[in-house]
């Protein structure tokens, strides 16, 4: 899924490319959601391309809203000086 989102034009490209390879299961989408917000972390600066990724995926579909959440509340992400973001799981899986 990380190569496909590096060959992308826009986040709306990257959107239904993302649909498109996790179509046939909702575990693949839930999969996506958590890979997104871990490469959106993985970034020195914001960039917004995520951000704009991530809401069209929840108001795609409830689901994925709820995969969110559950990514977000379940890691330890810390600003640093920086800016950056210091990320760290404190659960294994979703």
């Amino acid at each position: 899924m990380e190569i496909v989102l590096c060959r992308v034009q826009d986040y709306v490209d990257a959107f239904e490319k993302l649909l498109h390879l996790t179509s046939k299961q909702s575990k693949s989408q839930r999969e996506a959601v958590h890979i997104v917000f871990k490469l959106c972390l993985g970034e020195k600066t914001f960039n917004e391309f995520y951000a704009h990724l991530l809401d069209k995926l929840c108001a795609h579909h409830r689901q994925l809203q709820v995969s969110f959440r559950a990514v977000l509340f379940s890691s330890d992400s810390v600003a640093n000086s920086d800016g950056s973001l210091k990320y760290k799981y404190t659960t294994g899986n979703l």
